[in-house]
């Protein structure tokens, strides 16, 4: 990893120290996570998406990032529990028993706008 920073090591510590130093109190990248698995911009998220496979896409949670729909809510309920359509869209999804596309059909919209709602908070 000092390699990075620079061939000579004395030089490399020095700007690796500097560089963590710099990342102090600075926000934390997960707070920056899009759609569960991606930091970065929107162009970035977009491109990155493209390269996805259509039967990969947002409509299946990762197996290990999934849980149980028994220990997941209705989708009703989020409904009834949000005071708005997007805070229940963000709360079925945080939930994570639920598929972006799920959410989508549940609400009657496109899972790219789920993920959109979801990426705006």
């Amino acid at each position: 990893m000092l390699s990075n920073f620079s061939k000579k090591r004395h030089l490399a510590i020095k700007a690796y120290r500097k560089f963590v130093t710099e990342g102090r109190n600075q926000p934390k990248p997960w707070e920056a996570l899009r759609n569960q698995i991606y930091l970065g911009d929107d162009k970035f998220v977009e491109q990155s998406k493209q390269k996805i496979p259509q039967s990969a896409s947002e409509s299946k949670i990762p197996d290990v990032q999934s849980k149980p729909r028994s220990q997941a809510k209705p989708m009703k309920e989020y409904e009834i529990l949000s005071k708005t359509r997007n805070d229940a869209i963000v709360m079925a999804f945080a939930s994570g028993a639920y598929t972006m596309k799920e959410i989508g059909e549940y609400f009657e919209i496109h899972y790219s706008t789920v993920s959109r709602i979801i990426g705006a908070r």
